[in-house]
């Protein structure tokens, strides 16, 4: 009767088998830093989220769940982290006048 057993190391439950690199980190903790440091600037940004749709103004309250976006001519809007799929600093907007 031949051996239905895999060779140690190999199997798929093997503490030894490895994706290359590992998986990728959820979270590094560096959002509540650069966001504050972008409210504390009011540096203007594009906030682009889940549904396609890309808002611009700047950040000038943020918490655990949600950010405060600030717009100079359009209503300002409390926006859930949820909702957004990534925000970057605007190009298009110069420094902001206080």
């Amino acid at each position: 009767m031949a051996s239905t057993k895999q060779p140690r190391g190999r199997g798929e439950n093997s503490p030894r088998r490895r994706t290359r690199g590992g998986s990728a980190v959820e979270s590094t903790y560096r959002e509540v830093e650069y966001i504050g440091w972008l409210a504390k600037n009011e540096i203007p940004v594009v906030v682009a989220l889940v549904d396609g749709e890309e808002l611009r103004g700047w950040i000038e309250y943020f918490d655990r769940d949600i950010i405060r976006l600030t717009r100079d001519r359009d209503a300002n809007l409390f926006i859930y982290k949820e909702r957004i799929k990534y925000l970057y600093e605007d190009p298009q907007a110069g420094p902001r006048k206080r």
